[in-house]
């Protein structure tokens, strides 16, 4: 089966959406997005937020992932999340759903949340393999301009080459300097892996625009894309290259806007 090696990394990877593509991957403290890694980042800023979106493998586009996210307050302090993610490649297809809840304390400066998930893969003629894993989060909005994030993903995960691949981790900020302009900065690890370096921009020049870039080191991958606004909907672009394993392309939409 081609490029076989690939199966760890489409089971345990984060989500390939266009925003965090252009982000490079940059999302620990990003709020409203229902499409986060951060299950406490999907808590949406109005009533209900939804997102969607499709990135392909440029080396071979048949490699695809689909991922659709929903988020809705119960009330004041309390929303649920609902996430639906699918990816086929030759004889491989991965289908997996989850269900989150988040809850805001201390008048809204905490949130904390936990979501679970079922992933099923198909295998063909290898067999079917199906887990649940749960997600953890944390957002901390330490003053109106900066937010602390961190995050547990794929936690029972079982490491590379075993189905679901590896638990990851996550601790972040956020700085915003003005209403048009976001900075973050996070790192990343993968179990055993080496600690990555997240930072990027998200800058938004007039109402119809938002533009986005990133970069990760020491494992080298950099980001670019772009929102178009119209009225309260937005349509995503988004590209993160990786020179060591190739680079992801994807385009998608967002309600509300972020």
């Amino acid at each position: 089966m081609r490029f076989f090696w690939l199966l760890p990394l489409t089971l345990w990877a984060q989500y390939e959406v266009p925003r965090l593509l252009g982000l490079a991957g940059a999302q620990v403290a990003l709020v409203g997005e229902p499409l986060s890694a951060n299950p406490a980042g999907t808590f949406p800023s109005g009533l209900w937020s939804f997102s969607g979106g499709s990135a392909f493998y440029v080396l071979t586009p048949e490699l695809s992932y689909h991922t659709l996210g929903l988020a809705f307050r119960l009330d004041s302090v309390q929303a649920i999340s609902l996430i639906g993610h699918y990816w086929g490649f030759d004889k491989l297809t991965h289908l997996h759903g989850g269900i989150g809840y988040a809850l805001r304390l201390l008048r809204g400066q905490i949130t904390l949340s936990v979501r679970g998930r079922f992933l099923h893969t198909n295998l063909q003629e290898y067999g079917q393999v199906s887990q649940g894993t749960p997600d953890v989060g944390l957002l901390w909005q330490v003053s109106p301009k900066v937010r602390v994030g961190g995050y547990g993903f794929n936690l029972l995960g079982r490491g590379w080459g075993r189905l679901p691949g590896a638990a990851t981790f996550g601790l972040g900020v956020v700085y915003e300097p003005s209403v048009q302009v976001q900075l973050l900065s996070e790192v990343h690890q993968a179990e055993r892996g080496p600690w990555t370096l997240h930072t990027a921009l998200q800058y938004r020049p007039v109402s119809l625009l938002i533009l986005r870039l990133g970069v990760a080191a020491p494992l080298l991958q950099v980001g670019g894309g772009l929102s178009l606004v119209y009225k309260r909907v937005a349509i995503d672009f988004g590209y993160r290259y990786y020179p060591t394993t190739g680079s992801w392309a994807g385009a998608g939409f967002t309600y509300p806007a972020l």
